[in-house]
């Protein structure tokens, strides 16, 4: 009698060789630590746009207060502009430091990827010497 082979179903162990292997597109250390920054900056550049704001609102009660027309409009004029000048600066500052994040999360993605595409060919040249 013939023996009989135990023959696993159709691809069952195809993939074995890529078991070990980390996925460089979904390292969610990395992407997790990236969304927190962001959330980080996002929280404390409202926290400033507030404080501009009341700042600026201070500002024009003072302004508004029984003050001459013109004084009330000059006042108010300057309160305007250095408001828009602080929130044009935060927002650079802040648009440096997303910039700043965002070239570390490419970085660590492209680290990853590298690293990703160094094992598929590793365990493509090990299934080829087997073969």
């Amino acid at each position: 009698m013939a023996k009989e082979k135990n023959i696993p179903p159709f691809g069952e162990g195809l993939f074995n060789p890529f078991k070990g292997m980390n996925n460089p597109v979904f390292d969610m250390k990395t992407l997790t630590v990236a969304v927190e920054a962001t959330q980080s900056i996002m929280a404390l550049q409202n926290q400033y746009l507030k404080n501009i704001f009341e700042q600026w609102n201070k500002g024009m009660k003072n302004c508004l207060s029984q003050i001459p027309l013109e004084e009330k409009m000059t006042c108010q004029s300057e309160s305007t502009k250095v408001m828009v000048d602080k929130t044009v600066e935060h927002a650079r500052d802040i648009n440096a430091i997303i910039e700043k994040s965002n070239e570390k999360v490419v970085e660590s993605l492209q680290k990853h990827f590298k690293k990703g595409l160094d094992e598929s060919a590793d365990v493509t040249k090990k299934m080829k010497e087997e073969s």
